[in-house]
């Protein structure tokens, strides 16, 4: 028999879901399924109680250590099934790949065995091992989690020599300012081969000219050198249409003096093929204006203004002779 609670629950839960699923904003859809796996949680945990005490609730001497590793563990169940029947088939397919589906198995398998064992303690109960073994089994999936997450973004995205990228930390207005999206989250400055720079998660590839570093080292007080993190304030030229961009990082000393030595756009622009083309395009700009100048100073000479020997003067400084 079902209360109103728990149609209210399964109500809500289809209902959010339903919103995250036809949502545009990235973000509203993460939080309009946070909250429907939550209603759905919380409908699981009623049906739960049902199924192991009956309409009597849960005991008085029921510890909250229980409650917060069930109703945890019911959400990571049900926040991974929607991404695995909703996310990833309805919004974004790509997110089938790692480091997602490793995270998603690791979670999942921690949470079945928090289950498994709080359940067979019991509400009431409390027993060191079996509560140990669990907080291992979540410090073990956290740190494969995050070995997966760094693994994948750096064999995805980043090149093989170290001192080619730098991981920094950008604030609103300078991601927004060089792309940054809800699904393309900005996290590396990478260098290119030609000395110019670029953000390799963002899709656009837009590549700059890094010019110049302007960074001060704060620390922790006037007599340590515990340095702090502090404001890197980096200056861009886009290469496609020479816009100008002062973004600003965070980071220390080492990330700075390597922004400094390996990343400030080359004196030598020889090398780079869209300055190349623009220089060739400006070259043949000048030559059509050079021999529009040839046709007036030729008409001037027809009309007798100038002397042939003017012409010819201008003439020789005009095509470089």
């Amino acid at each position: 028999m079902f209360y109103f609670a728990e149609v209210l629950f399964i109500i809500l839960g289809i209902l959010f879901i339903h919103l995250g699923l036809q949502g545009t904003e990235w973000k509203k859809r993460i939080k309009f399924l946070f909250f429907g796996g939550f209603s759905i949680t919380m409908f699981l945990w009623s049906l739960y109680l049902h199924i192991t005490t009956g309409n009597t609730g849960l005991p008085d001497e029921t510890t909250p250590l229980f409650l917060f590793a069930m109703i945890s563990s019911l959400y990571v169940l049900v926040l991974n099934t929607i991404y695995w029947f909703a996310i990833k088939n309805k919004l974004y397919s790509n997110f089938n790949i790692s480091p997602y589906k490793t995270i998603s198995f690791y979670s999942i398998a921690v949470a079945l065995i928090t289950m498994f064992l709080f359940n067979w303690i019991g509400p009431t109960g409390y027993q060191f091992f079996s509560t140990l073994l669990t907080v291992i089994a979540i410090i073990f999936a956290f740190n494969m989690c995050r070995k997966s997450l760094l693994i994948w973004n750096l064999k995805l995205i980043l090149p093989d020599d170290p001192n080619k990228y730098v991981f920094i930390s950008l604030d609103n207005n300078s991601r927004k300012d060089i792309g940054e999206t809800p699904k393309h989250v900005i996290h590396f400055i990478m260098r290119m081969d030609d000395g110019s720079v670029r953000f390799p998660e963002v899709t656009s590839n837009v590549r700059y000219a890094l010019t110049n570093v302007n960074f001060t080292p704060r620390f922790t007080s006037h007599t340590t050198t515990n340095e702090q993190t502090s404001d890197i304030l980096l200056t861009l030229i886009n290469l496609n249409n020479s816009e100008k961009h002062i973004i600003k990082a965070v980071g220390e000393t080492a990330d700075a003096s390597l922004l400094k030595t390996a990343f400030l756009y080359p004196k030598d622009l020889n090398n780079d093929d869209e300055l190349k083309s623009a220089s060739n395009r400006n070259n043949l700009d000048n030559k059509h204006m050079d021999l529009d100048d040839l046709v007036k100073l030729k008409s001037l000479l027809d009309d007798g203004v100038i002397t042939q020997e003017d012409y010819d003067i201008k003439k020789k400084q005009i095509l470089g002779l």
